[in-house]
């Protein structure tokens, strides 16, 4: 499975690119603002099963991204967010992680998507709920 890890922080950024590389055998890239992510989304053949995006960095936030990109693109995007704030209106396939993510959480998000991918010609977004910290 193709997954972006989307993350402004370096330490975050880390974090969760060996996360994902313990559960499995996946192609990993990393950016680091929401603009770059919209400019490799917008085209049709990124090749991106996933993307895990945070809401907040600098240039473009992850909810901005969602926002103009979420119906035209066919990959699953799962927001990830430390502020304890109310998350601006998402729509409502949008995953959610909160930090600090359990392993357990994005395993179950990284396993759900891959048993969709596995019964289906791609990525779709989901519609299962998927475990969030509150």
């Amino acid at each position: 499975m193709n997954i972006l890890i989307v993350e402004d922080n370096k330490e975050v950024r880390d974090f969760f690119y060996e996360m994902v590389n313990s559960l499995g055998r996946h192609e990993i890239s990393i950016l680091t603002n929401g603009r770059n992510a919209l400019s490799v989304l917008a085209d049709p053949d990124h090749g991106f099963d996933l993307v895990l995006l945070d809401i907040e960095m600098p240039r473009m936030s992850g909810s901005k991204v969602v926002d103009m990109i979420h119906d035209r693109v066919k990959v699953n995007f799962v927001i990830i967010t430390g502020t304890p704030y109310e998350l601006p209106q998402l729509p409502e396939q949008i995953q959610v992680l909160r930090k600090p993510i359990e392993y357990g959480d994005l395993e179950a998000v990284i396993a759900t998507v891959e048993k969709r991918l596995a019964a289906s010609d791609g990525p779709q977004q989901d519609s299962d709920p998927v475990p969030s910290k509150t």
